[in-house]
C-alpha cells in the first residue's frame, strides 16, 4: 500500500439511524426544506413534440494516424415548443451534441472550443486516460481557448458520455457543471471494440440502435430554463417537463423486430425506474462500462443520474401497435428520495415517450447471443487492502468524509496497479450515485450481499441509498500523476456543485520500506510525519535534516521547507522526500531528524512511514539535488503511447466545424471495420519516475 497516513474517524452502524434523521434536519445548511404531498399534484398530459430526433455521428478525421474530433462549445436559441425560443447551450448546436464514435486502440484527438462566455472544462464520462485528459475541474477551457486532449482509447465497447466539468462555489453557481448541463452542454460517445464489432446484436444507428438522452427540465412562462422549482426551496434543478434527445415526449418510429437502446440518464437530480406500458420483458446487455456477460432479462430498469444502460427489446409481432417507455417512479421517493425535494415525478408513474412499430428492416437480428462476453471478476482476495477497505462516508451537507471539495487538497493516494476495494456507505437521507473518474470498477456487494445479475458488469457510477452499504473494486492500472487528480464525486449535480467531491492521485509504484537497502548515490528516503497544528498564532515551516552522527548527509535546500499554514486546529500528514547525496553502506533513517522552524510549541510525532525509493537502473549520471523530482504525466505501460497535452489554448487551432441548431436525421450504419491507424509513440527522456514527492495534506 501508499505510505501516506489517512486518518478518519467514521461512525457507522448504529449511529446510522440518528444520523439519518438529523441529516434531514440538517439539510438547511444547503437549502430550506419544502415539504410536498406526494400525488397532491395532478400531472398535465405532455406535450408531445414530433419525431425522436437522432443526435448526428461523428466518426472523426484521420489525421496522421490520429483520429480527430472538433467540438465547439456555442450558445443560441431552442425551440422546444414551437414559436418560444430558449437560450440554450450545446456542442457543435444550441442544444446538445454529436454522438462520437471511437475505437479501442485508436489514438485520438479531441479539439474543445469555448464559446460560451464562461470558464468551463469538458469531462469524458467513464474514459480511461490520463489524469491530465480527464477534462475534470483542474482541466479548464477560459472563454474563447481551445484544448486539445490526446491519447489512446483503451476502454472497452460501452455507452459514454461527455459534459461540462468546472469547479463551482455552490449549488446555485450560474457557471456550475449543474447549470452548464441544464443549459445543454452534453453528449454521447460510443465505443466500439473488436468484441461489439463480432456481436450479432442491432447496430444500425437511428434505424435499430437508438440513443436515448433522458433528461428533465422546467420552464418559466417566457420560455426559459427555470433552474430551480422554488427560491426558497432546495437547490435542486428539477422539472416537469421531460426530454428525450432534447425533444418533449416524442414519438420514436422503431421496426418490428429487435431493437437495441443506448440509455443515459442526464437529468441533474432525477431518478427514473424505467419500463415498458405493457410490462414487457426486456434484455439488459451492458452498464456503464461494457458488456454484462449474458443478456439479463429484467421488466424495470433503475438508473439514477450519469448511469447509462443498454438493452434489447423484441418488437416482432408489433406491426402496427404503439407501446410507451414509462418511468414507474411510484416507488422511487419513498426508497431513494426524502420528502422535502419530492415532487409528483418522483411518486407517479408516467411517459416518458411513445414508441410507434413499424415494418421490419431487411436482414433484422431476430435473436439475443446467448453470450455477449467473459468478464474477468475481482475477488476480495484480490485487492491489497481487503483487510481494510478505503472508507468513503456520504453525509449530510453534501460532504464525504466529513470535507467537502477543495481544489488543493489531494484526498486519497493510490499506487499505481494496486487493486483496491472502495466501501461506500451511505449516512445521509438522500441516494447518492456515486462516480469514480478514471475507468470503471465491479460491485463486490450491497450490505454484505452479492449485486444482482445486471451489476455483476462494469460500472463506474453506483447508487447507493440511504443506510447501504456498498463495496466497490477495481485496479488502479496505466496512469500515474503525483500532482494532477482525478475525482470521486457525488453524480448527483447540484450535490457536486456544493462540494459533494474528492480528489484522488494514482501514483509511482515504489519500493517496500528497507531499512538495511544499500544507499547509492540519487537514492531517495520519503520520510512521512504526522503532527498537530493549534490553530494560532503564525505559519510554520517543516524541514528534515541528519543527526550529527549520521555518515551521510541530506541534501534539501533550506530555503525551500515545507510550508504548515496556520488554520483551525488539525491534524497534519507530512510527507517530503529527501535524496541522499553520497553512496553509503546502510541508511539508519532514524538519524533522520525533523524540525519545525518557527513554532517551538510544534513538535513533529516520529516517522508514521519511512520509504526508500532506490534509484532508476540506469541512473543520470548525476544526483539530483532537489527535493522535488520531476513529475511525468505518461502511461506506464509500453503499449500506451504518451499523452500530448496541448495546455496553452494558443496552441490548439480553432475547429472549422460549423454548429448547427437542427442536425441532419440521417440514419447511418455504425461502421464495421477497425481503423489500421497505429498510434507512433513519443520519446522520453531518461528522467527518474520512481521518486515519489507528496504534497502537504491538510486533515
Amino acid at each position: 500500500m501508499l505510505n501516506v497516513t489517512v486518518k478518519r474517524c467514521v461512525v457507522i452502524g448504529a449511529t446510522i439511524c440518528v444520523t439519518l434523521f438529523c441529516g434531514w434536519l440538517a439539510f438547511s445548511a444547503i437549502a430550506q426544506p419544502v415539504v410536498s404531498e406526494p400525488n397532491s399534484v395532478a400531472i398535465p398530459p405532455p406535450t408531445h413534440s414530433g419525431t425522436l430526433p437522432i443526435p448526428p455521428l461523428q466518426t472523426g478525421q484521420l489525421i496522421d494516424g490520429v483520429r480527430t474530433y472538433d467540438l465547439e462549445m456555442i450558445t443560441g436559441t431552442t425551440e422546444f415548443t414551437p414559436g418560444i425560443g430558449t437560450p440554450t447551450m450545446g456542442y457543435n448546436g444550441t442544444f446538445l451534441g454529436p454522438t462520437l464514435v471511437l475505437t479501442r486502440g485508436e489514438s485520438v484527438q479531441l479539439n474543445v472550443t469555448n464559446h460560451i462566455g464562461a470558464h468551463t472544462t469538458t469531462h469524458w464520462h467513464g474514459l480511461h486516460l490520463p489524469a491530465i485528459m480527464d477534462g475534470g475541474p483542474h482541466q479548464g477551457i477560459m472563454p474563447g481557448a481551445t484544448w486539445s486532449p490526446t491519447f489512446t482509447m483503451l476502454n472497452r465497447a460501452a455507452l459514454y458520455w461527455f459534459h461540462p466539468h468546472p469547479h463551482a462555489s455552490g449549488a446555485v453557481d450560474p457557471n456550475g457543471t449543474g447549470a452548464q448541463v441544464y443549459n445543454g452542454l452534453a453528449g454521447l460517445m460510443i465505443v466500439r471494440d473488436d468484441t461489439s464489432i463480432a456481436l450479432d446484436l442491432p447496430k444500425t444507428y437511428g434505424i435499430d440502435d437508438f440513443p436515448l438522452i433522458v433528461q428533465d427540465r422546467g420552464f418559466n412562462p417566457d420560455g426559459t430554463f427555470r433552474h430551480f422549482p422554488s427560491p426558497t426551496g432546495p437547490f435542486f434543478r428539477k422539472g416537469d417537463v421531460f426530454l428525450v434527445n432534447g425533444a418533449i415526449s416524442p414519438t420514436m418510429i422503431a421496426p418490428a423486430q429487435m431493437v437495441r437502446l443506448r440509455i443515459l440518464n442526464a437529468s441533474n437530480t432525477r431518478i427514473y425506474n424505467f419500463g415498458f406500458s405493457d410490462n414487457r420483458t426486456f434484455f439488459q446487455i451492458g452498464s456503464d462500462g461494457g458488456f454484462l456477460e449474458t443478456p439479463t432479462p429484467r421488466s424495470r430498469l433503475l438508473l439514477a443520474p450519469g448511469e447509462r444502460a443498454e438493452i434489447v427489446v423484441d418488437f416482432g409481432g408489433d406491426e402496427g401497435s404503439s407501446v410507451e417507455w414509462m418511468a414507474y417512479n411510484s416507488g422511487v421517493g419513498t426508497t431513494y428520495v426524502p420528502p422535502f425535494i419530492q415532487d409528483e415525478y418522483d411518486t407517479t408513474d408516467f411517459a416518458i415517450f411513445t414508441i410507434d412499430i413499424g415494418p421490419p428492416t431487411p436482414n433484422p437480428v431476430t435473436a439475443l447471443p446467448g453470450n455477449l462476453t467473459t468478464i474477468d471478476r475481482f475477488s476480495a482476495e484480490d485487492a491489497v487492502n481487503s483487510d481494510t477497505p478505503r472508507q468513503f462516508v456520504l453525509q449530510a451537507g453534501a460532504m464525504i468524509n466529513g470535507v467537502k471539495m477543495d481544489m488543493d487538497v489531494i484526498n486519497e493516494y493510490i499506487r499505481l496497479n494496486d487493486i483496491e476495494i472502495w466501501e461506500i456507505t451511505n449516512t445521509s437521507v438522500f441516494a447518492h450515485p456515486f462516480h469514480v473518474h478514471d475507468d470503471a470498477f465491479q460491485i463486490l456487494s450491497r450490505n454484505g450481499v452479492a449485486p444482482p445479475a445486471h451489476e455483476m458488469g462494469w460500472k463506474d457510477t453506483v447508487i447507493v441509498k440511504p443506510g447501504e452499504n456498498v463495496k466497490l473494486i477495481r485496479i488502479f492500472e496505466d496512469f500515474a500523476d503525483s500532482d494532477l487528480p482525478y475525482m470521486y464525486h457525488c453524480h448527483l449535480l447540484e450535490h457536486e456543485d456544493a462540494g459533494m467531491m474528492g480528489q484522488f492521485v494514482v501514483v509511482e509504484d515504489f519500493l517496500e520500506p528497507d531499512l538495511q537497502a544499500e544507499a547509492l548515490a540519487g537514492t531517495t528516503v520519503v520520510f512521512t510525519h504526522t503532527l498537530t497544528h493549534p490553530g494560532s498564532g503564525a505559519d510554520a515551516q517543516f524541514a528534515l535534516e541528519a543527526a550529527s552522527d549520521a555518515d551521510w548527509e541530506v541534501t534539501i535546500d533550506p530555503a525551500t521547507p515545507v510550508l504548515l499554514a496556520a488554520r483551525q486546529s488539525q491534524e497534519v500528514t507530512l510527507s517530503v522526500s529527501v535524496p541522499i547525496s553520497a553512496t553509503v553502506g546502510t541508511i539508519d533513517t532514524s538519524l533522520l531528524v525533523a524540525t519545525i522552524i518557527g513554532r517551538p510549541d510544534i513538535t513533529a510525532a516520529t516517522a508514521d512511514t519511512i520509504t526508500i525509493v532506490m534509484p532508476e537502473p540506469t541512473p543520470t549520471s548525476t544526483a539530483t539535488s532537489t527535493a522535488t523530482p520531476t513529475p511525468t504525466n505518461t502511461a506506464t505501460p509500453q503499449s500506451s503511447p504518451t499523452p500530448t497535452p496541448t495546455g496553452n489554448p494558443t496552441a490548439s487551432p480553432t475547429p472549422t466545424s460549423t454548429a448547427t441548431s437542427t442536425p441532419t436525421m440521417t440514419a447511418t450504419p455504425l461502421p464495421t471495420t477497425t481503423s489500421t491507424a497505429t498510434a507512433t509513440p513519443t520519446t522520453v527522456p531518461n528522467v527518474p519516475t520512481n521518486t515519489l514527492f507528496l504534497p502537504i495534506v491538510m486533515r
